[in-house]
């Protein structure tokens, strides 16, 4: 449930601040929330926040970073760009499971938070690193004009 919410929260923001701080306000909640929380995971209760957390974070993350990576491609290369996105996405979150088994197995549970704050670290360091591609370099908005065959 909080996936659904928070896309659409998400997307409020983006429109209104844009897809680079959106992603940086939002991993940089996740970063602040995950790893104290799952310190103190002693009941379902404190599991089933958790797990919201993961789903909100899941659910701000992958559409603005589609949108993000769509804001660098050409038009000719929108399904390469969104592809590219959704694959990690993917692979990412198959391979997740594993890893927080594992590390949940071997150090408990709070090394899983300590985990999931150092990849939230890692993207909002990366997206802060990275220029908004819709504002040229003395930091205009640039003119956002479709294709012809996507305006029509």
């Amino acid at each position: 449930w909080s996936a659904f919410a928070f896309s659409f929260v998400a997307g409020f923001l983006s429109d209104h601040i844009g897809r680079r701080w959106s992603l940086i306000i939002f991993g940089s909640v996740a970063l602040v929330l995950s790893a104290p929380l799952f310190l103190f995971q002693q009941t379902f209760l404190s599991a089933a926040i958790l797990a919201s957390i993961f789903q909100a974070a899941n659910g701000t993350f992958y559409p603005l970073g589609i949108a993000y990576a769509q804001d660098f491609a050409k038009a000719e290369h929108l399904g390469v760009h969104t592809g590219a996105v959704s694959g990690i996405g993917h692979l990412v979150a198959g391979i997740a499971g594993f890893v927080v088994g594992a590390l949940a197995g071997s150090f408990g549970y709070g090394a899983v938070g300590y985990f999931f704050a150092a990849a939230s670290l890692v993207m909002v360091v990366a997206i802060a690193c990275t220029r908004d591609p819709r504002r040229d370099r003395e930091g205009r908005v640039a003119a956002t004009v479709a294709p012809r065959s996507l305006a029509s």
